[in-house]
């Protein structure tokens, strides 16, 4: 007979009273690239005006489906290929729901500290106009040290959670709604796992997605 047991990972706490190896499992994820190269051979100074003329490029963008300005600078310079899904292609309803009862901008984008180091993380369902699909993924704000000179900044660091299946052109996302929680207790679908969870998680579909070891995992969970 399976005893219960608690087992701590991390920030992540698992009360598990069955065996389950489908319940619990790292989700299929790519990091996104998050250096710079400023110049083959850069000076402090000449690093130093070029992060300014960055700053000064962030200050002028124009925030895109409820980003920040850094992000949504992030990707248009760094992941062009994607489009954020923005609440022009949300139902009312779902509109509604997200923007009254979750506080988010859109059903969309939402917020959190998913890995627990005080900076302010972002979830977002984007599309890959090329691949004709849509992907949800998270971006964790970075400390970055840019030498020489060491110039201290902030950047992105994308994790992608989900990978969607091809969507044919002109089908909106009106139904799809993710939504950021906060730390606490998450039972799984069959009852087997609790999932203790001190940092912000992300909601999409049945699944809690939380970060753990450097890497988003996924836990089915009862309605």
């Amino acid at each position: 007979m399976f005893t219960p047991r608690t087992v701590r990972i991390s920030t992540v706490v698992l009360v598990l009273s069955v065996l389950s190896g489908v319940l619990l499992g790292a989700c299929a994820q790519e990091r996104t690239p998050t250096a710079r190269i400023i110049a083959l051979h850069p000076t402090p100074e000449y690093v130093g005006r070029r992060l300014k003329e960055i700053e000064a490029e962030i200050a002028a963008e124009v925030p895109i489906g409820g980003l920040s300005r850094q992000l949504s600078y992030y990707l248009r310079t760094r992941l062009p290929h994607l489009a954020v899904v923005t609440r022009d292609e949300a139902s009312a309803e779902n509109l509604r729901f997200a923007t009254t009862e979750l506080g988010q901008p859109s059903p969309y984008v939402c917020f959190g500290d998913f890995d627990g180091d005080g900076l302010e993380d972002t979830a977002v369902v984007v599309r890959e106009e090329a691949a004709h699909r849509f992907d949800v993924m998270a971006f964790h704000q970075i400390h970055v040290v840019s030498n020489p000179g060491n110039h201290r900044s902030r950047d992105y660091r994308g994790h992608t959670i989900f990978r969607g299946g091809a969507i044919p052109p002109g089908i909106k996302l009106d139904a799809l709604r993710i939504a950021c929680q906060e730390p606490g207790r998450f039972e799984s679908f069959e009852g087997g796992v609790t999932l203790i969870l001190e940092n912000h998680s992300i909601i999409f579909g049945f699944s809690v997605y939380y970060f753990v070891d450097n890497q988003f995992r996924s836990l089915g969970i009862a309605d």
